[in-house]
């Protein structure tokens, strides 16, 4: 099968851009002719004139179009997988694959055709203001990047895409990555039909052996909706623990700053290779994912539990889809620093207990999260979309 991968990738990689690459390699591996047609949101930080003209264009943007038109024509794929859109492809990506009747998955990492941040989180809370289609509320609270300018053109294009149903009209599969998302899009009105469930997957990994150097380990993005100041705050409950936190983002300067006295017992090791990353996993004993946000499914989790380590999770978004309290590890209410710090604080204490939840998930990986059974998934719902294509194009011609 010749499949095209649609993306626009972050400015600082990210979680999907990580998912988008494996998921290229695995497809590859199995025998796919995989092409990959990526925009990198780099380019608009580095020039922010450029930066504020392609945001704008995220409803209507000609360059985008025609560059994907002469790819398809040239390529041919017999299915196109999109996944992020904005800012630099934005809707124009969907019209041109709709107009040239091209079969489309896009995978739902987010709640972006919700909401203009793709969060539904509003000031540390949940916001539910735009799901239903009036996006004003971006706008009135500047929600992407704290900019108003930026948030009205992200809003623009959203209530284009509500009012035309473009997104729904041009891809004919979504690949939800959590039953959670499946059913946010289902609130606002999606499909069912079109709403598939694939989470991500994870390559085979070492298990662990010992129980680990006694910190605990933070992996992703140091952005709001993660919970980071929450997990430092539970450490402040944790006497003599280290946290290793790996990654970077756009709070990384504040947090830093905040630390105080705490300092010495954080370590910034900035972002890693999947390797030194599954080194640094195996080599604690505790993964801490502190999400405040609805978490569409919480791939750090799954990187530990390939490790065979037990998490201390917040029971929000897919998270507990992944973390079994009481089985491979604990969940604990958001933003609950007290609560994160006495389930963290009991398997430390409990290293034969933490042995065992890591050994449990270690086992869920090999069951149900390993790439064969992951790209057999996709497949099939390539296949749907290809058959629904075809529907579609013969109707239009009768």
């Amino acid at each position: 099968m010749r499949v095209l991968i649609l993306h626009n990738a972050y400015a600082q990689r990210g979680g999907e851009d990580v998912v988008v690459a494996a998921e290229a390699d695995a497809l590859r591996t199995r025998g796919h002719d995989v092409h990959t047609l990526i925009k990198d949101s780099a380019e608009l930080h580095r020039s922010p004139a450029r930066g504020a003209v392609e945001t704008l264009l995220t409803v209507h943007n000609p360059a985008a179009a025609s560059e994907l038109v002469g790819v398809v024509r040239t390529l041919r794929p017999d299915v196109v997988h999109v996944h992020n859109l904005f800012p630099r492809w934005g809707l124009s990506a969907l019209r041109t694959l709709q107009q040239q009747v091209v079969p489309t998955v896009q995978t739902l990492h987010n709640f972006r055709w919700l909401c203009a941040p793709a969060t539904l989180l509003r000031d540390g809370v949940d916001c539910r203001l735009c799901t239903r289609g009036n996006f004003v509320h971006a706008v009135r609270y500047a929600c992407v990047h704290q900019q108003r300018v930026v948030s009205a053109a992200y809003a623009a294009a959203l209530t284009v895409n509500r009012a035309t149903h473009l997104a729904e009209h041009a891809v004919h599969r979504f690949v939800c990555v959590s039953q959670f998302v499946r059913q946010q899009y289902l609130d606002a009105g999606f499909a069912a039909h079109k709403l598939s469930v694939k989470g991500h997957f994870v390559d085979s990994a070492p298990g662990a052996e010992g129980p680990g150097d006694g910190s605990i380990l933070y992996a992703g993005r140091m952005s709001a909706e993660k919970g980071l100041p929450v997990l430092l705050r539970a450490l402040t409950l944790l006497p003599g623990v280290t946290l290793k936190v790996l990654g970077d983002g756009p709070e990384r300067a504040g947090i830093e700053a905040a630390l105080g006295n705490e300092r010495t017992r954080v370590r910034f090791l900035g972002r890693l290779s999947r390797e030194s990353l599954l080194m640094e996993l195996r080599r604690s004993s505790v993964c801490v994912v502190p999400s405040v946000g609805s978490e569409t499914f919480g791939l750090t989790a799954l990187e530990a539990f390939a490790c065979g380590r037990p998490v201390v999770a917040s029971a929000t978004g897919g998270l507990p889809e992944l973390v079994h309290n009481g089985v491979n590890g604990w969940l604990v209410p958001r933003a609950d620093a007290e609560a994160l710090a006495d389930r963290v604080g009991w398997l430390l204490e409990h290293p034969e207990a933490a042995r065992a939840f890591g050994a449990a998930g270690q086992t869920m990986v090999q069951r149900a999260h390993l790439p064969a059974s992951n790209m057999e998934i996709l497949e099939s719902i390539y296949q749907e979309a290809i058959v629904d294509a075809r529907g579609q194009s013969t109707r239009e011609v009768s």
